[in-house]
């Protein structure tokens, strides 16, 4: 076994060698050893040899159980996205057991983030005429045009009745005065504000056939831009929902396996404490 090796990963768990220790006297063996030719080797006792395996078995284990437990301490203490990040860059999902329910939940959410995003990049790779069409982003104003105009027939119809009734001779047994004014003043009041729409629409027409293609891309570009900003909206909700299953499944996990490590901690330190001390202590 390679002393220096053993020094080394005992340095690196804060340990050091004690100087009775056996391991220490094997050490000091292997030092005052000195070949006089190639084919001269040092022989051990299979004791010693047995020590010299341990050892460095329990450092590389120890060393192992120290990493182990920064990553859960950090499990533990989870608060953020940049934490949670951190912890799956360690891979702590392969330190700690999280149950089938939660990691059921954690699949569904991300196949609702992934439907998100294939939905946007569908609508981005389809061209603008298509998303006009399909949607149905285009104003019906030729739907519109008839509408209002229906709306003007039938103001000037109900204000004529009205006003014959008040000024004319004409009388309608189905109208008083009162509501013959009524009708007279809400049949124009409907008129300017259906002939104002009208207009309206034939002059939005007018622009449609004109500039059909400008109008076409504008529509498409803002619908993708509400579409873009909705689809952010919900990814965000939804990775602020997982990342709360996440955090509570991964800190209760890393509290139990946070234990037992602490435990098997604490046995391969006992066991090492017959030939290491640590190194802010004093033998």
């Amino acid at each position: 076994m390679n002393k220096n090796l053993i020094l080394k990963t005992a340095s690196d768990v804060n340990l050091s060698i004690k100087s009775n220790s056996e391991l220490n006297q094997i050490f000091k063996k292997i030092d005052k050893f000195k070949p006089k030719n190639n084919n001269e080797f040092l022989k051990l006792s299979e004791n010693e040899t047995d020590l010299l395996k341990t050892s460095q078995l329990d450092l590389n284990q120890l060393k192992k159980i120290k990493m182990i437990i920064q990553i859960l301490r950090l499990g533990v203490k989870l608060s953020n996205f940049e934490d949670l990040k951190t912890l799956k860059d360690k891979k702590i999902e392969s330190l700690i057991d999280i149950n089938e329910k939660t990691l059921s939940k954690v699949e569904e959410i991300y196949i609702l983030i992934d439907n998100q995003n294939e939905m946007l990049n569908i609508l981005k790779n389809k061209d603008n005429k298509s998303i006009v069409e399909q949607y149905k982003l285009m104003p019906p104003t030729t739907f519109l045009i008839f509408f209002y105009l229906g709306f003007i027939i039938l103001s000037i119809i109900t204000s004529y009745l009205g006003f014959s009734y008040l000024f004319l001779k004409d009388k309608y047994s189905f109208l008083t005065e009162t509501s013959a004014f009524w009708t007279m003043l809400t049949g124009g009041l409907i008129f300017i504000i259906s002939i104002y729409y009208f207009f309206l629409n034939i002059f939005i027409k007018i622009k449609q056939i004109k500039d059909k293609d400008k109008i076409i891309d504008e529509l498409a570009s803002n619908y993708f831009d509400r579409r873009v900003n909705k689809t952010n909206r919900n990814i965000f909700k939804l990775r602020k929902k997982l990342f709360q299953i996440e955090r509570k499944s991964i800190r209760e996990a890393s509290i139990l396996k946070l234990k037992q490590f602490l435990v098997e901690e604490n046995n391969l330190l006992s066991s090492l404490r017959k030939n290491f001390i640590f190194n802010n202590n004093i033998q």
